[in-house]
C-alpha cells in the first residue's frame, strides 16, 4: 500500500537528564521503549540530502516500510510511504530500486537511481504518548558513532501544536534548540564521515 502524507511535527533535541525528566513526567519507563530501525539512503554525491529529502526504510517488529520524505517547511515535510515486504527491503539493500511510487519522484528531480545505496542505520529507541490531541514522542538514537536524545510532538493542527509543544518545554525548563529531522542528522554525519 502507498500513501502520502503532510506530517506536521516540533522536534527539540534533548540532554540526557532532560529525557529522564520527560519520561518521569509522562510516567514512561525508557526500558519499554520500541526499537525501530531506519536504515538510510543516497548517492555517493548526496542527491537527496541536497534536495531537502530523506530516503530510508524502518523496520518495526518485522514490518517494512519504504518512505521519501520531502521537507516543506520546519515543521511540515511530505512523506510518501509505500509498505514493502522483508524480501523486497533486503533486495532495495542489496541494490534493488524503490518501489515506483517513489523511484519516480527521485528520477523526476534527477537522482542517478542506480547510484543510491544505503550509508547506514539509525536506530531509535522509541516511547510514543497522546498528548494535547497529538503524539509525544521521546527517542534515544544512534547512528554512526553518534548519540542523541529527542523529544518530538506529531500534530494535525500546526497553531495549536505549536502552543502546547512549547509550553511543555517551559513547564520542564528544557531550553528550545534548534533541531533537524533525524534523517538530516543523519545526513549531516555522514557528511561529516566523508569528510
Amino acid at each position: 500500500m502507498m500513501t502520502n502524507e503532510t506530517e506536521i511535527e516540533f522536534k527539540n533535541l534533548l540532554q540526557h537528564d532532560e529525557y529522564e525528566r520527560l519520561c518521569a513526567f509522562f510516567g514512561v519507563q525508557p526500558a519499554n521503549a520500541k526499537t525501530l530501525a531506519n536504515h538510510y539512503f543516497d548517492t555517493a554525491d548526496l542527491h537527496i540530502k541536497v534536495l531537502a529529502s530523506g530516503l530510508r526504510i524502518r523496520e518495526t517488529d518485522g514490518v517494512f516500510e519504504a518512505t521519501l520524505k520531502r521537507a516543506i517547511d520546519a515543521q511540515t515535510s511530505i512523506e510518501t510511504n509505500v509498505d514493502i515486504t522483508r524480501a523486497e527491503a533486503e533486495a532495495i539493500f542489496d541494490g534493488a530500486p524503490f518501489p515506483e511510487a517513489i523511484s519516480k519522484q527521485l528520477n523526476a528531480a534527477s537522482v542517478p537511481l542506480s547510484e543510491i545505496k544505503m550509508y547506514g542505520s539509525l536506530t531509535p529507541r522509541r516511547i510514543e504518548v497522546e498528548y494535547k490531541g497529538g503524539t509525544i514522542v521521546i527517542d534515544h538514537s544512534r547512528y554512526l558513532q553518534e548519540e542523541d536524545y529527542e523529544l518530538e510532538y506529531e500534530v494535525t493542527d500546526a497553531a495549536a501544536g505549536a502552543q502546547s509543544f512549547y509550553a511543555l518545554l517551559e513547564q520542564l525548563h528544557i531550553p528550545t534548540r534548534l533541531t533537524k529531522k533525524k534523517i538530516a542528522r543523519f545526513a549531516d554525519a555522514l557528511a561529516k564521515q566523508k569528510g
